[in-house]
């Protein structure tokens, strides 16, 4: 709430609109706002069911990611490993500890120590997926003199003409690319789940599950779905 005291990019919102942020943080801040985003729009997401938690590493599958993970290794490995250790792909959680048979590290509603090692080396940090070259995985190493921050200690890539500098870049942008296909809630043509849809069927909101082609507003369907349950007295 300290944000808005004009301090930051000049925002003054008024009293309610103070107090509509306040109760919005207060409900636990859903940034999607729409449950037809639960388990969409993500490379390297995951899924909790029978009591075991299943995290899709299907980029290991794509045909740059093997090139990339490899360089990774070869090219930093040496001076990162074990709890400084880089997400190799985009999909690769890394840190101590474990949680479940097939997530290394911690699920993302734990909070972490400010020293953690995971803050630091996560992939979300690593990765950037619609700008592939400003990564901070390729921009740390990359020399001052070719646009990178050379953070390594010294120039790991001389320039972006660096082979293994294009591999890693190559399967960053196959993956921003099967994003685009799998679509996050935010961007167009974003279309939910079957079962968020499969759901608004059974309650009466849709009548059908809509063609591949048909747009879908989840938030029009959120809306229909709550003023169903509105409470509405007999003759009203």
């Amino acid at each position: 709430m300290g944000y808005l005291d004009g301090s930051h990019h000049d925002a003054r919102p008024t009293g309610a609109e103070r107090r509509l942020i306040a109760l919005w943080i207060d409900s636990g801040a859903a940034y999607p706002g729409t449950y037809a985003a639960l388990g969409t729009g993500m490379v390297g997401g995951f899924e909790i069911a029978d009591r075991s938690i299943r995290l899709d590493r299907s980029d290991l599958g794509w045909p740059a990611t093997g090139a990339a993970a490899e360089a990774l290794e070869r090219r930093c490995g040496g001076c990162h490993s074990g709890s400084r250790q880089l997400p190799l792909t985009v999909s690769h959680v890394t840190g101590p500890g474990s949680w479940g048979s097939a997530f290394s590290g911690a699920p993302p509603w734990i909070p972490l120590a400010p020293d953690d090692p995971r803050r630091r080396w996560s992939r979300h940090l690593l990765y950037d997926l619609t700008r592939p070259e400003k990564s901070l995985i390729l921009l740390a190493p990359l020399a001052r003199g070719a646009g990178g921050f050379e953070s390594c200690g010294r120039a790991v890539y001389a320039g972006a003409g660096d082979e293994d500098y294009r591999k890693v870049l190559a399967a960053i942008a196959e993956a921003g690319r099967r994003l685009d296909g799998i679509r996050r809630f935010d961007m167009a043509g974003f279309r939910p789940r079957r079962e968020y849809l499969e759901e608004m069927c059974r309650h009466g909101i849709l009548a059908g599950i809509p063609g591949g082609d048909v747009p879908v507003d989840p938030y029009a369907l959120d809306r229909a779905y709550w003023s169903a349950l509105e409470h509405r007295p007999e003759g009203d």
